[in-house]
């Protein structure tokens, strides 16, 4: 393997790396079509110059998975991260590994979110409690370092539906940093949708107005506020407060969409929440226009056997049915049933809730 600190060439090395670098501002404001392109370029000089098995290389395969992740294509941001982590996995004389193992956490960091979004709970379990073990060998167990490492797994096991442990690994993060005042906005906003999963939907509400002033108060306004807003319409939708949840989730793709991120998976959550809230109105045309958007961004994303994608058929069904369309609610139905029993754990939520509309449609 090569050196990891060595460069043949310096000057076109530091002006690859400098347009590396140039990507991710790009990426930042919203520009994902230059930061995309400059990302490409960056890649294909740096592999000229040190090969495709140097980690500067591999740095700029995880510059271009942020970017694809922020653009949907999620399948392509895996394959990445794999290449990434498979060159840093190269490095196996000690004193190189110690230079690339930070930068090998966080591929396995970025992977296995990716991993969570996409239902393969287990893979991404693994990866994320081997960033929790060297961190901790790294660092000591009741290092700071390690809050984001525990934040990062909470959030997997929410998505798995174990919200005890999520708990417990939240509260974990917030104990590493500090008190109340020392948590930043990212926290709150998960509790907000831990407390929503569990159905405590006052918490929610609480916990997502604690991100969005947190977020107002650092002059933040932009795509992860968006994340909060809608975090607040889960929360009033919950409460039974549907007018409310629409204006947070317009509100939340308003931000989305002036990010420069109209195409990120994110828009496809906040589509399937706010049909949710337009079918409760009663504007039925509409809500089977946002549930098929989102299922076709979710299949883009995701890809067709998801279990995001089986979540907003199972309520584009409830919604034909409530239409008298039943053949086409069971047809939704019985392939968000397929999709469910393929990919989630008997006792997930999701799985229960296409179970259950299949038997209610079938009856």
């Amino acid at each position: 393997m090569p050196d990891p600190t060595e460069h043949d060439d310096e000057a076109a090395w530091e002006a690859a790396v400098a347009d590396l670098e140039r990507a991710s501002e790009r990426l930042a404001a919203g520009e994902l079509e230059a930061a995309g392109a400059l990302a490409a370029d960056a890649r294909e000089r740096l592999a000229a110059i040190l090969g495709e098995d140097h980690p500067d290389f591999a740095q700029a395969l995880m510059v271009e998975a942020e970017i694809l992740q922020a653009r949907g294509r999620l399948s392509e941001a895996e394959e990445h991260l794999r290449q990434a982590l498979a060159i840093h996995d190269g490095y196996t004389d000690p004193d190189d590994a110690e230079v690339v193992r930070p930068y090998r956490l966080a591929v396995l960091e970025r992977l296995g979110y990716l991993l969570s979004l996409a239902g393969r709970f287990d893979e991404a379990e693994a990866r994320l409690r081997e960033v929790l073990t060297v961190a901790t060998a790294l660092h000591g167990a009741d290092s700071t370092e390690l809050a984001a490492h525990h934040n990062a797994l909470g959030v997997l096991l929410r998505f798995a539906g174990r919200y005890d442990e999520a708990a417990a690994s939240y509260a974990r993060a917030a104990s590493l940093r500090g008190g109340d005042d020392d948590q930043p906005a990212t926290h709150f906003h998960n509790l907000s949708g831990l407390a929503s999963a569990r159905g405590d939907y006052h918490d929610a509400e609480r916990w997502a107005r604690r991100a969005i002033e947190t977020r107002r108060r650092a002059g933040e306004d932009g795509f992860e506020l968006g994340t909060d807003l809608a975090g607040l319409g889960d929360a009033l939708a919950g409460q039974g407060s549907p007018r409310e949840a629409e204006a947070a989730y317009r509100e939340a793709l308003d931000h989305y969409r002036a990010s420069g991120r109209g195409e990120h998976p994110e828009v496809a959550f906040a589509l399937h929440n706010l049909a949710d809230v337009v079918a409760e109105q009663g504007r039925h045309a509409e809500a089977e226009a946002l549930y098929r958007d989102a299922i076709a961004r979710k299949r883009a994303a995701f890809g067709a056997t998801s279990h995001e994608v089986a979540a907003t058929l199972n309520n584009l069904a409830a919604l034909l049915d409530d239409l008298g369309r039943r053949d086409d609610a069971r047809a939704a139905a019985r392939e968000a049933l397929s999709i469910a029993q393929a990919t989630l754990a008997a006792a997930h939520p999701i799985r229960v809730a296409c179970e259950t509309m299949a038997r209610t449609l079938e009856a």
